[in-house]
């Protein structure tokens, strides 16, 4: 593969610090080795500043890349230099950066190209987008980056507080386990709102971990999600009386651990006791309708437990064709993308026999466990690969 050229405007000067950039938007700072050095075959090599263009190869593809936050106006700054070097020479390509919402705004980026006169032919979007992975729609390709995978891995290996639940570790406690399931509904969006009141309406409630609401939301914000159409259409009209005297009076925050105020992910030893304690997690991961796998699924593999990602039944595929194991068997359904499904799924569980359960933990469920823990801490997620995407997309230009 022939490599090629990274060309980052608004490198920050620090010779004794990490390599730094300037965001398009808040936060307005980037570490390079944060968002890219925890990827497989990652080097540096081919990276420059956009000022040293003019000593690179003429007849080298390169990416002039900044970082954007979608779905976040995408503001673009770049110098005069730099947006003649996109329209005029053949061999760069304007690339942004976009990975860590499954969210593109599609046509505000549009906008926005088109403000600055950058050729949409010319502009490729690194994102977290399996649905638009090389698709090229009004000029402008996607490649998905599997970011989340590499960037969990990175975490969960260096990250001294992170935890989790080896093999041996699961078997040792599962006959201690006293609930079924843990759940965690910690960043409030629609489908956690309306998920957690089916909770409350249709679960034994003894028999699970549950969060709800992380503290720093405050009682507007809350409001506006309960009563936006996005929860509201879930929910079943003739209980919107009763789900809105629930969200004014039970469905109050309600937190297993710890939480650390420092950062949105969170990384605390604090909830490893409750792993321990239960036997299967259902995951409400950040997207609903469409297929994005953060750090909220992978938790659940390195802590050994079988696992049911509410929504879209395509999550479930996508972690299959990458090598893991999935669990909708132990759950009772295929899909939870509806209050229906929803009350299926609670039906199932309640009607489990914990200690039947914890037997197929121990025999038929053990070596898949096993093989989704050191999967996920192996398989490679590789640098070369996103580079070799990023090719195809100016082939298809």
């Amino acid at each position: 593969m022939t490599q090629p050229y990274f060309l980052l405007p608004h490198v920050e000067a620090s010779p004794h610090g990490p390599l730094a950039v300037k965001k398009q938007s808040n936060p307005d700072t980037v570490f390079i080795d944060n968002f890219f050095g925890h990827f497989d075959d990652f080097s540096l090599k081919h990276f420059y500043s956009a000022d040293k263009v003019d000593i690179l190869p003429k007849d080298a593809i390169k990416f002039l890349l900044t970082f954007i936050h979608m779905p976040e106006e995408p503001h673009i700054t770049l110098t005069h230099k730099q947006l003649m070097l996109i329209e005029n020479d053949p061999k760069v390509y304007f690339v942004l950066w976009s990975a860590l919402e499954h969210v593109i705004d599609h046509e505000n980026l549009k906008l926005a190209l088109k403000k600055k006169a950058i050729p949409l032919n010319k502009t490729i979007v690194m994102c977290s987008n399996v649905e638009l992975h090389g698709k090229t729609i009004d000029g402008i390709s996607y490649v998905d980056t599997e970011f989340w995978e590499s960037y969990t891995r990175h975490h969960q290996k260096l990250m001294p507080t992170a935890s989790e639940m080896t093999i041996k570790e699961r078997l040792d406690t599962v006959d201690v386990a006293s609930k079924k399931y843990i759940c965690l509904n910690r960043n409030l969006k629609p489908h956690r709102i309306w998920f957690y009141y089916s909770f409350l309406k249709n679960a034994n409630q003894d028999d699970a971990h549950i969060s709800y609401h992380l503290p720093r939301v405050d009682k507007p914000a809350h409001e506006r999600l309960v009563n936006g159409n996005y929860t509201l259409k879930y929910i079943p009209s003739e209980l919107h009386r009763d789900f809105a005297y629930h969200a004014r009076r039970v469905m109050l925050p309600k937190r297993l651990d710890t939480l650390d105020n420092q950062y949105i992910i969170n990384y605390k030893q604090t909830i490893k006791p409750f792993y321990q304690d239960s036997l299967l997690s259902v995951v409400t991961e950040s997207d609903f309708r469409q297929v994005f796998i953060t750090e909220k699924t992978f938790k659940a593999i390195v802590h050994c437990h079988p696992f049911f990602i509410i929504g879209n039944r395509e999550h479930h595929r996508y972690l299959r064709d990458r090598g893991y194991y999935t669990f909708e068997n132990e759950f009772g359904i295929k899909q939870v993308e509806n209050w229906d499904d929803s009350v299926v799924l609670f039906k199932h569980l309640n009607n489990l026999d914990i200690e039947v359960l914890k037997k197929r933990i121990k025999t038929d469920l053990k070596e898949k466990l096993e093989h989704n823990f050191n999967l996920f801490y192996n398989r490679t997620v590789s640098w070369n690969k996103v580079v070799n995407d990023l090719l195809n997309a100016t082939r298809q230009t």
